[in-house]
């Protein structure tokens, strides 16, 4: 069974929380995100920093990692299936 080491836990980004909050969804759910080590190896595994925007009609999830492991970006939305940086993020997040 494989064991993990809890490195670091992530906490969500101030400027990050700012921009959501303009937005005024109906609700918002963020949950923590980690930084794990398999005992015994090297290998580290990220759970990411998950904030869950609910609108209207619409529910939005959007994954925060803390480095720019993802094609140079932080930011992962599971629903385009596409990575975006924070000022990108803000422009997309404008059409809510």
């Amino acid at each position: 069974m494989v064991e993990l080491d809890v490195i670091e836990e992530l906490k969500p980004d101030g400027s990050v929380l700012k921009v959501i909050s303009e937005l005024k969804p109906i609700m918002l759910k963020v949950s923590n995100g980690k930084v794990n080590q398999i005992k015994r190896t090297n290998i580290k595994s990220i759970e990411p920093i998950i904030y869950e925007l609910t609108f209207k009609d619409e529910t939005l999830i959007i994954w925060q990692y803390p480095i720019n492991e993802i094609e140079g970006n932080k930011f992962y939305i599971p629903n385009t299936k596409n990575t975006y940086s924070l000022l990108e993020l803000r422009k997309l997040l404008t059409n809510y």
